[in-house]
C-alpha cells in the first residue's frame, strides 16, 4: 500500500494546488487566479493527501479506553449480533487502559470491562460470538486502526490477527483540526 500523509501545505508549497483548482473551476479567467493565488491563497489554509510522504498520519491519545471503545460496534458482516472478545492495551503511561480486557460489542456500541467484573452490552447466550483470541495493541495502534489510518495488517504484520477483527465497525479516516 502506497503511504500517503493528509497535511496542511506551508506557504510555498500552496502554489502545488494551483492545477488542481484550474481543473476543477475551468470558468475562472487567468487574471483572477493570479489575484487569487497572489492575495487570497496567502490567508487560505490548504488540506492535501500527498503521496510517498512519510511521517506520522495520526497522533492521538487515548485517556480512557472505555469511553474511546464505547463508539465502536459490530459490522454487517458479524454472524451474530453481539460478540465479546479479549483486548490487550499495552500502556505504559496510564494504568487503568493497561492489561487485558473483555470487549463486548452490539450493532450500538460496545462496553469495556476487565475479566470477571460485571455488565455488558445485551443479554448472555444466543446470538453472542465468543472468542479466545486475543488483540494486543498500544493505545496509538488501536486509534489508527479504529480510526481507519492503518490495517491490523499494517501495524501487526508478524502477528496472527484474530478472526473477529473483521466483525469490528471501524471508521474510515477521522480529520482532526487543532483538537486540544
Amino acid at each position: 500500500m502506497e503511504s500517503r500523509m493528509i497535511r496542511y501545505l506551508g506557504p510555498e508549497e500552496k502554489p502545488l494546488c494551483r492545477p488542481l483548482w484550474e481543473e476543477a473551476f475551468p470558468e475562472d479567467t487567468r487574471e483572477f487566479l493570479d489575484n487569487y493565488f497572489e492575495r487570497k491563497m496567502k490567508e487560505n489554509r490548504v488540506l492535501a493527501a500527498l503521496d510517498g510522504e512519510s511521517g506520522p498520519g495520526i497522533m492521538a491519545r487515548v485517556v480512557n479506553a472505555q469511553a474511546f471503545l464505547s463508539g465502536f460496534g459490530v459490522n454487517g458482516d458479524c454472524p451474530c449480533p453481539e460478540m465479546e472478545v479479549p483486548l490487550v492495551i499495552w500502556d505504559a503511561q496510564i494504568k487503568e487502559n493497561n492489561g487485558l480486557f473483555c470487549w463486548r460489542l452490539n450493532a450500538n456500541g460496545s462496553t469495556l470491562r476487565r475479566p470477571g467484573a460485571s455488565g455488558g452490552v445485551g443479554p448472555d447466550g444466543a446470538g453472542l460470538l465468543v472468542s479466545s483470541e486475543a488483540l494486543a495493541l498500544t493505545p496509538g495502534q488501536l486509534a489508527a486502526w479504529l480510526w481507519g489510518y492503518r490495517s491490523l495488517e499494517e501495524l501487526e504484520p508478524d502477528s496472527g490477527i484474530p478472526y473477529w477483527c473483521g466483525f469490528v465497525r471501524t471508521l474510515k479516516g477521522v480529520f482532526l483540526d487543532e483538537v486540544v
